[in-house]
């Protein structure tokens, strides 16, 4: 994991669902690892929740938005921008994929959904779809490039920053 130098007041991180997303757990899990536990929300105050091509354009353009944390295939087209550059990826901190974790936060959000419960049975048919899909996409689709072989949510920030 490079070093999260997101740490000023000017930095702005987009990232879709911010405050709730699969991408906020995974930064402040990073925040945590980097700078102790009590320190895991240290970015929330930089967050903005703007969906993810919403989000591409406005780090592109290079104004308010100095990081983007997103999902394939919007983290492709930023990391083919010469000064961009990925500052952190989702297997850095869980140290592997995490399909367990977004099924599981997805069956827990549904717990607070009227007329939805989350089950653990729920939990296990996700996992067996996300794998499923994992595996035909292993079996067809062959990586761009090394760069962009990492099938996972990235942060990745402008060179300039």
């Amino acid at each position: 994991m490079n070093p999260i130098i997101i740490n000023t007041v000017k930095d702005r991180i987009s990232m879709a669902g911010a405050g709730q997303s699969i991408q906020t757990i995974i930064l402040q899990m990073a925040a945590a690892k980097e700078f102790g536990e009590a320190n895991y929300n240290k970015f929330s105050t930089l967050y903005r929740n703007l969906s993810h091509p919403d989000g591409l354009a406005a780090f592109l353009s290079g104004t308010e938005i100095t990081a983007y944390f997103s999902s394939p295939p919007f983290q492709y087209q930023a990391l083919e921008k010469p000064n961009v550059r990925r500052i952190l990826n989702s297997y850095d901190i869980t140290g592997g994929p995490a399909t367990f974790l977004v099924a599981s936060a997805d069956e827990i959000h549904q717990c607070y959904l009227p007329n939805r419960t989350g089950t653990f049975t729920d939990v296990l048919l996700d996992c067996a779809g996300a794998a499923t899909l994992l595996l035909i996409l292993h079996l067809t689709v062959k990586p761009r490039s090394p760069r962009q072989a990492a099938n996972t949510p990235q942060a990745i920030q402008s060179a300039q920053a």
